[in-house]
């Protein structure tokens, strides 16, 4: 529960940084920005730590901060910094990285999902269904393959919130599902 909570948060903070940034046509600067931040939390434990320290009070942390990213950042993304240290959410700048992307794909009118397999698909065929599957969603679609011979044959796709179970493992799974929902209304 936790988890999904502070994934709400953080696209709090990801819709109110992406709206400034378009405001004020800053959203490469502040793309290029979120991704150091989050490269230098993910490379550097020590600096994580130090986000997360419950001993250092907001100020102290906000004030390092500003001297480590002063003449690194641009002034929108120091000011967003501050915001967050001083609500104590540095611990979601990965998140609310993570999150911004979610609203330039969306945006942009990209989709990412993951296509899974009986049999590993040629480069053609992973090309033609990305392009199929693109093309009736009206979307610029970006596709994660991936092989499951417990499927059986057919395919499994899920999309942002979407799944489609054209497997030949789901069709045995649905029509178990209606024999016994036949054979107990027959009882």
């Amino acid at each position: 529960m936790a988890a999904d909570n502070s994934n709400s948060i953080a696209m709090i903070y990801a819709e109110a940084i992406f709206e400034l940034a378009n405001e004020r046509q800053q959203m490469q600067t502040l793309r290029t920005e979120l991704e150091q931040l989050a490269q230098l939390i993910k490379d550097n434990p020590d600096f994580k730590i130090f986000l997360e320290n419950p001993v250092l009070n907001r100020e102290q942390k906000t004030a390092v901060l500003m001297r480590i990213f002063k003449n690194r950042f641009s002034p929108l993304m120091l000011d967003f910094l501050k915001v967050v240290a001083a609500k104590d959410r540095l611990n979601l700048l990965t998140k609310i990285k993570y999150c911004f992307g979610q609203l330039e794909d969306k945006q942009a009118g990209r989709v990412k999902g993951v296509l899974t397999t009986a049999i590993e698909l040629s480069d053609s065929e992973k090309t033609r269904l990305t392009e199929q599957i693109g093309r009736a969603l009206r979307k610029n679609v970006t596709l994660q393959y991936q092989v499951d011979p417990s499927i059986i044959g057919g395919m499994f796709l899920n999309i942002e919130d979407t799944i489609m179970d054209a497997s030949v493992k789901g069709s045995l799974r649905q029509l178990t599902k209606k024999l016994r929902s036949q054979t107990m209304s027959k009882l």
